[in-house]
């Protein structure tokens, strides 16, 4: 922090659909980017940036959300040396309904509060402690209903 402002970088990784390695390193290739050459201490990426935005069906498939899933506990390992709150989308799967979750891996800072505290189911996912679903949309149900 200078002068009382933070740094906070908006970044794009290169996303391929529903690879999640490869989205991995290149969400942890950004965060590494923001923090180290930018320095700063927010850094935000895109919605459903784990797996691609359109996945379709294949979001219902359990080797993608599996990958995902692992996919945000190994950006949260790798990126725990940075001073920064990092926030970036994935789907999480609970109650047989999907929903697109913004994640944020906080580093220093540690909240109790959140939709985990309201909806218990969310904490099964939620592998990491410093990791947490925070805020979610509801996408559908398996029968295929919307909200």
């Amino acid at each position: 922090m200078q002068d009382g402002f933070v740094s906070v970088a908006a970044m794009t990784p290169e996303v391929r659909v529903a690879d999640v390695t490869f989205n991995v390193e290149s969400i942890i290739g950004r965060v590494d980017e923001a923090c180290v050459e930018h320095g700063a201490k927010v850094v935000v990426l895109p919605e459903l940036c784990v797996t691609g935005y359109t996945c379709e069906d294949l979001f219902w498939q359990d080797a993608l959300l599996d990958a995902a899933e692992a996919g945000i506990a190994e950006i949260a390992a790798r990126t725990a040396e940075y001073d920064a709150l990092v926030i970036l989308g994935a789907p999480v799967r609970a109650n047989a309904k999907l929903y697109n979750c913004a994640y944020r891996h906080l580093v220093r800072y540690r909240s109790r509060r959140g939709p985990q505290a309201q909806h218990p189911h969310l904490q099964r996912v939620l592998r990491e402690p410093a990791l947490c679903a925070w805020s979610y949309r509801y996408v559908h149900d398996r029968r295929g209903r919307s909200a």
